[in-house]
């Protein structure tokens, strides 16, 4: 490569970004299939990018990089609303998951390098889904039970902070990747007696820590969905997230934030 920067496109269902240029290191993000990045270096068989929608950063496989021949098109707003659906690009065939970016979608195909790609999965277009507090449970719930999985982001595995980055991107709120990041948007709530659907809810696991490690988003009543061993829906009140089953207190809460703000409205 030469010194000029690099544009890539996911084109597989998804591609893990590592902590490092080895398979042993640490799976920290992954890219899902349409997602676009930027090569900033390589080291070998590995390349070091970083992601356009959030900006994080790590390393891809260099088999697994694609040419992203229009970089500089808008920020996709369409995103497959079906756990896993087939589409050709080129002369193969790819799963994408659920969340995954469809630029120039127009109801039966998208673009991708020129060509038109045929898709009949559901597709959600971020700019006109009005948020309420019933669609965002709705497509919150359509995750429950996914498995933890620690830098995933798709309905194969998925982890706190990425699971309510990729929800909220369906309502055309983008969030950096990490909960630590992602305590930084949005407005104060102070209790969670004024929590409402759609806020999100930022826990330490220690008692006596100020450190935010967990992140999920508030339904009705008093609960909380969010990605624990699983996704999953637990009991949230002033103190934390209590695990009926477990008979305790799994999670610390610090913070509550609301975004409404960033949601398109009619």
């Amino acid at each position: 490569m030469n010194s000029t920067p690099q544009y890539g496109i996911n084109l597989l269902s998804r591609i893990p970004i590592r902590r490092g240029p080895r398979h042993k290191s640490e799976m920290v993000s992954e890219l899902l299939f349409g997602e676009r990045y930027t090569v900033l270096s390589e080291h070998g068989d590995w390349l070091r990018i970083k992601c356009n929608t959030d900006r994080y950063r790590g390393w891809i496989q260099r088999d697994q990089y694609s040419p992203d021949t229009a970089p500089n098109k808008h920020r996709g707003r369409y995103f497959s609303y079906d756990w896993c659906e087939p589409v050709r690009v080129g002369d193969r065939t790819t799963l994408v998951p659920m969340g995954a970016e469809l630029r120039d979608y127009d109801g039966m195909s998208f673009i991708l390098d020129d060509a038109k790609c045929a898709f009949h999965g559901r597709v959600i277009d971020s700019a006109h889904n009005v948020w309420t507090p019933e669609k965002m449970t709705k497509l919150a719930k359509k995750y429950l039970n996914v498995p933890y999985l620690w830098g995933g982001r798709s309905p194969h595995g998925i982890d706190c902070s990425g699971y309510v980055q990729v929800v909220m991107r369906f309502f055309g709120v983008h969030l950096p990747r990490d909960a630590s990041q992602q305590v930084g948007r949005g407005e104060e709530v102070g209790l969670i007696a004024a929590a409402q659907p759609g806020d999100l809810a930022f826990f330490s696991s220690d008692r006596d820590s100020d450190r935010i490690t967990h992140v999920g988003l508030m339904l009705a009543s008093g609960e909380i969905i969010h990605a624990s061993g699983r996704v999953r829906i637990d009991r949230c009140d002033q103190e934390g997230i209590y695990r009926e089953d477990a008979s305790e207190y799994t999670h610390y809460l610090r913070s509550i934030k609301r975004l409404q703000a960033y949601f398109a409205t009619d």
